[in-house]
């Protein structure tokens, strides 16, 4: 829970909202097309729909909290890889160290993974 509360933290920070209407789940910059689908459908059970428009006053907390373990996994894949790139900046860690399949260690060798500022 900790982790998955500070993930939105973090992707809100860019586009404050405490709405799901609006917020970083529906953001095409920050979400491919089938994790806001997922996005959807758990504002949708939260409120229990099974179709329909997502009210302006759905909680963005709501919507988190109704998303399952594999969408905040699947946030963590090579797709979404520059997403993370600000908080390791902010963390001051594992700067420009990438995981290399293979190669035995465990955060593999340092190869720049993300975008310079």
């Amino acid at each position: 829970m900790l982790l998955r509360n500070r993930i939105d933290r973090q992707l809100n920070a860019a586009a404050p909202s405490v709405s799901y209407v609006g917020s970083w789940l529906q953001n095409r910059q920050v979400l491919g097309h089938g994790a806001r689908v997922k996005a959807h459908d758990a504002a949708l059970q939260s409120i229990g729909r099974r179709k329909g428009l997502i009210p302006e006053w759905l909680p963005r907390g709501k919507v988190v909290g109704g998303l399952s373990f594999g969408f905040w996994v699947s946030l963590f894949a090579n797709p979404y890889e520059n997403l993370w790139c600000g908080v390791g900046r902010e963390l001051g860690c594992l700067e420009g160290v990438r995981d290399q399949p293979g190669d035995g260690s465990a955060f593999g060798s340092a190869q720049p993974a993300c975008n310079s500022p």
